[in-house]
């Protein structure tokens, strides 16, 4: 890392492995209840930022009867 720059900014990487881990144990582990909310509306909050079209695909979704899909459970905040 230090020898391209990065030394100074990176401080460890993080494996997708790892992430699915992580993911797991917040969604469905002993403590979804208090976690899976929060790590969803971040994600939430995070997807917004990057993509700011993402508050105007409702209209989209709309028009083509995309918002009358069935959602499971799991999936809702």
């Amino acid at each position: 890392m230090k020898q391209i720059s990065y030394g100074a900014r990176v401080r460890g990487i993080v494996k997708e492995s790892d992430l699915i881990k992580w993911y797991e144990k917040c969604l469905r582990g002993k403590f979804n209840e208090k976690l899976a909310k929060p790590l969803l509306e971040r994600l939430l909050n995070g997807f917004e930022a990057e993509f700011p079209f993402s508050t105007t695909l409702a209209e989209f979704l709309e028009g083509r009867d995309y918002d009358n899909l069935e959602v499971s459970d799991f999936w809702k905040i």
